[in-house]
């Protein structure tokens, strides 16, 4: 049925300081205070962030290494959610998506995410969930095709790198545009870039509509906040979409042991799990 194959295709698509913007506010729910533009970096041809040109050019290599430098001895709490509605004629459905991580240090970390691809075998999850506490690492993972949920142990893989790219792969995705502007902004105290940009380069194509980003950039180049949204129209079926990111905290990010791994050492302790696939 084409409905069943365009939705699994759209599913698997998914994929020390204070806390920043108050813990996790969205500026964009709030009324910056534009700060004067006779400021000495507001020229046209003057760079305002890393990878950030004051004209509304944005050099999205730059701006990445950029973030994963801010990022490079960093704790730090991060979500990201996607909102996704599909049409096909007169079929419609939805579906919204999570994706959370919380890094304390590279053996000390948790993530917890829905519609989770696990690249190395290309397992397919509803639901994935990892938490490592410096002696080990847990996994509990759900799949549509098994009965129950699985659980796994193993030895740790360090999250920091893989975790920091997992927050800068939107960056580069939604944030490379043909146009933007740029505007220094005042939210909460703090001097921020904010980016307003449309039209993607190589997001889409020609199937894609009403395409529009906007994110707020610290003067290092840590992006701690980006929403994207687009609407998609192929062959008789009309995709919209709205993804939103934030760190809800940089700096002193401790991490709490989630619920379900005491039940992921139980069945090991009785010899009950069944290893998670691919894993």
């Amino acid at each position: 049925m084409r409905w069943r194959v365009l939705f699994v295709v759209v599913l698997a698509t998914t994929a020390g300081c204070s806390a920043i913007g108050g813990g996790g506010k969205d500026p964009s729910t709030v009324t910056p205070a534009p700060v004067p533009t006779d400021a000495p970096e507001s020229g046209p041809g003057a760079t305002v962030a890393p990878g950030v040109w004051a004209d509304g050019r944005i050099d999205v290599a730059v701006l990445v290494g950029a973030q994963e430098d801010v990022l490079a001895n960093q704790s730090f709490r991060w979500r990201a959610e996607r909102n996704w509605i599909g049409t096909v004629g007169n079929v419609t459905s939805s579906s919204n998506t999570f994706d959370v991580i919380v890094l304390e240090n590279a053996t000390r970390f948790s993530r917890d995410a829905t519609m989770f691809l696990n690249h190395p075998k290309d397992a397919f999850y509803s639901r994935y969930s990892q938490y490592a506490n410096a002696s080990v690492q847990f996994a509990r993972a759900q799949a549509y095709s098994w009965g129950q949920t699985r659980y796994d142990r193993s030895a740790i893989i360090p999250g920091h790198d893989r975790f920091v790219s997992s927050t800068t792969a939107a960056v580069g995705r939604y944030l490379n545009v043909e146009t933007a502007r740029v505007d220094r902004v005042s939210v909460d105290g703090r001097t921020l870039y904010r980016i307003v940009g449309r039209n993607p380069a190589g997001l889409g194509g020609s199937t894609m509509e009403n395409y529009s980003v906007r994110a707020y950039v610290t003067p290092d180049g840590l992006v701690w906040n980006l929403t994207a949204s687009y609407t998609t129209i192929q062959a008789g079926s009309v995709e919209q979409v709205r993804y939103h990111f934030e760190f809800e905290q940089v700096g002193d990010v401790t991490v709490a042991q989630p619920e379900w791994v005491e039940t992921a050492r139980s069945r090991y302790a009785n010899g009950t799990t069944r290893p998670i696939e691919g894993r």
